[in-house]
């Protein structure tokens, strides 16, 4: 990554471009192009996907199952610091089974399943949340200085505040803040992308059939 954004400062790639000016259906198209390309090279068989329509926010459709499906969404934007954000709007909701009702995000976490599946998921995102990952980060809330190191950290936070009474896992949201928009086509970002993609289906696809 450091290396393409030092070639291009040199180059000239994207060097008069202001954030403000941002052409967001022609970043999601090269985006959705990209991710597309990946997930189907490094994980081919996942049976189907379909790219959201292109209106300037996009996103993914990934079949589980004949009728359920991941409803993943691409929002791009210009931040505070006139940077463009893009946020990726997870599909990690899993509702709480009737045994469950009740229980501290704790006593959830005893259960080998549930355990098991969110580790590995955060096995993706928890480097990814790491302060020397500059350019990607998860929801700060309101009280708090910065956003959690993990997306564990974040759901045991939420059940804590009675957020999660029916449901065992929420549909989180996490940003790539980038200067231009060629940043977004370097193989780091697009591996990214595609890797949450990935781990989104592989802990929903394991989680389909929880009771």
């Amino acid at each position: 990554m450091k290396r393409i954004l030092d070639k291009s400062s040199v180059t000239g790639v994207d060097a008069d471009f202001k954030a403000e000016d941002l052409d967001k259906k022609d970043l999601i198209g090269k985006i959705h192009r990209n991710i597309w390309d990946y997930v189907n090279e490094k994980r081919p068989e996942i049976p189907n996907m379909q790219l959201k329509r292109n209106t300037g926010n996009g996103g993914i459709y990934i079949w589980l199952n004949d009728k359920d499906y991941l409803d993943i969404v691409f929002t791009p934007s210009v931040n505070r610091k006139n940077q463009i954000a893009l946020r990726l709007w997870m599909d990690f909701h899993i509702a709480r089974p009737e045994r469950m009702k009740g229980m501290s995000f704790d006593e959830i976490m005893q259960d080998a399943t549930i355990s098991q599946t969110l580790e590995a998921l955060d096995a993706v995102i928890k480097p990814l949340l790491d302060k020397n990952t500059w350019y990607f980060h998860g929801r700060t809330y309101e009280g708090n200085k910065t956003y959690f190191p993990s997306y564990i950290d974040e759901l045991r936070f939420i059940h804590s505040n009675g957020w999660m009474d029916g449901d065992i896992t929420n549909n989180p949201q996490f940003w790539i803040d980038l200067d231009k928009p060629s940043y977004f086509e370097d193989k780091q970002i697009i591996a990214t992308i595609g890797d949450m993609l990935i781990a989104n289906y592989d802990f929903r696809k394991a989680l389909q059939d929880f009771k």
